[in-house]
């Protein structure tokens, strides 16, 4: 069998893959500094959910595996008599994965394991084939909600199936990967009464984008289960073969669109974009925003300003520094992202300017302009702003560019 690369024992990496507390990222680290050829951080994850799981585990993500990965796991596979997984894979239309599964089969043969290969389906009756469905007969294969506040959205992909549509509708979220997993086989009709339940929710936009972008943000999320040691759904084994095989994650759809010419203009609207309903739950995490809210409430009661004019200094001074404190370039990367995908998806929906406020602010964001020239940067604080401001702070003269008013 192939073994991992010199330098980094079978047996070393074995127990780091076993040891939740390890991270994918840090067992990647530790073979390049061992003088390996690291792992991708996707591959260690599939392997990790393989080896969590082996009785139940995907054989297609299994076979999908390096071979030296591969190996590993089907050691595991005899070690804990997973014959159905071994049986599985010695079916592979991969020869090179039929042979390590024959040879499994063979190993828990010798253990004394009673393996029945499975015999072949009958070949089905001849007769006029059943025209499949497709993308032009109106279901698309993958579509996507924006992103909420708190950094969760949907992914749907979806595979013709001879009565309709299988979907696999999944929940992810930025922070902790794939929330929720399952299958839901509909008929056409049902389908199209799924995706108009969807549309008329409060907040939520769903566009069809490319297939390869949404299945590399699931293949992003199940890096992120493995770097917040969260467990995969065990709905995702269902949903697994309507997904097909992984694909990377590539940058939003949404950069491909032409660019809006009077993007520094746009960008400065960004007051104008924060109020549509799909931004409603956009805010800064409840830390910083009780950190600023209780600065300004400790501003307004405090003695020590001896004016108006000082105290209006003092505000401008703690919303500046909450918002510098607040954006770094992490998060600047991260809103950029989300609303190129947004900007993606509002122009499916033919909300072109909308769209285009979208993407100025997300470039904006992208950009390397210090963060008090981003308008974007502030707009996300006014609410929470507004809300103190009207519990008795008297109007603040903005410093920052846009004309946004912060209390």
């Amino acid at each position: 069998m192939a073994k991992t690369p010199p330098g980094f024992p079978d047996d070393e990496l074995l127990a780091l893959l076993c040891d939740a507390s390890v991270s994918v990222t840090a067992i990647a680290a530790e073979m390049e500094d061992a003088g390996a050829p690291p792992f991708s951080v996707e591959k260690l994850a599939a392997a990790r959910v393989a080896l969590e799981g082996l009785r139940e585990a995907d054989a297609d993500r299994v076979a999908a595996l390096p071979a030296p990965l591969r190996a590993l796991v089907l050691d595991q596979v005899v070690a804990r008599e997973a014959v159905a997984l071994a049986l599985t894979l010695s079916a592979s239309a991969d020869k090179a994965v039929a042979k390590e599964g024959k040879r499994a089969v063979h190993r828990l043969r010798a253990k004394g394991l009673a393996v029945e290969t499975p015999k072949p389906p009958p070949a089905p009756a001849r007769g006029p084939a059943a025209a499949p469905a497709s993308a032009s007969a109106g279901e698309p294969g993958a579509l996507l909600s924006n992103v909420d506040g708190f950094g969760e959205r949907i992914v749907l992909l979806t595979r013709p199936a001879r009565q309709g549509v299988d979907l696999a509708h999944l929940a992810i979220s930025e922070t902790e990967g794939v929330l929720q997993a399952r299958l839901l086989a509909l008929a056409r009709r049902e389908f199209r009464r799924f995706l108009k339940g969807l549309s008329e929710a409060e907040g939520v936009l769903v566009g069809a984008v490319p297939r390869s972008y949404a299945r590399g943000l699931v293949t992003q999320a199940l890096d992120q289960n493995a770097r917040a040691r969260r467990a995969v759904p065990a709905g995702y084994q269902e949903v697994a073969f309507v997904l097909g095989p992984p694909e990377p994650p590539t940058p939003s759809p949404g950069r491909t669109l032409s660019l809006p010419e009077d993007e520094s203009a746009l960008a400065r609207r960004a007051a104008e974009l924060i109020a549509i309903r799909e931004m409603r739950t956009w805010l800064p995490e409840e830390e910083p925003l009780q950190h600023l809210a209780l600065k300004i409430e400790e501003i307004q009661v405090s003695a020590l300003y001896l004016d108006e004019a000082q105290r209006q200094k003092g505000l401008r001074s703690a919303v500046d520094d909450a918002v510098r404190d607040y954006w770094t370039r992490e998060r600047r990367r991260r809103a950029a992202e989300r609303l190129f995908d947004l900007g993606y998806l509002l122009n499916g929906a033919k909300r072109l300017e909308h769209a285009a406020l979208a993407l100025a602010c997300a470039l904006d964001l992208d950009s390397d302009r210090p963060v008090e020239s981003v308008t974007f940067c502030y707009a996300l604080f006014e609410r929470i702003l507004s809300a103190v401001g009207a519990k008795g702070a008297g109007p603040v003269e903005k410093t920052s560019p846009g004309g946004l008013i912060l209390p």
